[in-house]
């Protein structure tokens, strides 16, 4: 059975320049069983003029918390 619908949360660790959005590449719109891991989850991160922002790790969790299992917590922006 699956455990109904979540909210993912992506947040930068490292300091990131002012305006800077994530976007999602892969990994949303996942319907798992208790307790199942999840696909990987992959976000871009932009500066609001649109250049990406590489090197930056990214932390996942979901809400409620612990209501299922991450494949990656967290993750590195790449370019």
């Amino acid at each position: 059975a699956g455990i109904g619908t979540l909210d993912l949360v992506a947040t930068a660790v490292d300091p990131v320049p002012a305006g800077s959005v994530f976007e999602i590449v892969s990994g949303d719109g996942q319907s798992l069983a208790t307790a199942a891991p999840s696909a990987p989850l992959v976000v871009r991160l932009r500066t609001s003029a649109g250049t990406a922002v590489a090197g930056t790790t990214v932390a996942f969790s979901v809400s409620p918390a612990g209501a299922a299992t991450l494949s990656n917590a967290t993750a590195t922006t790449g370019a």
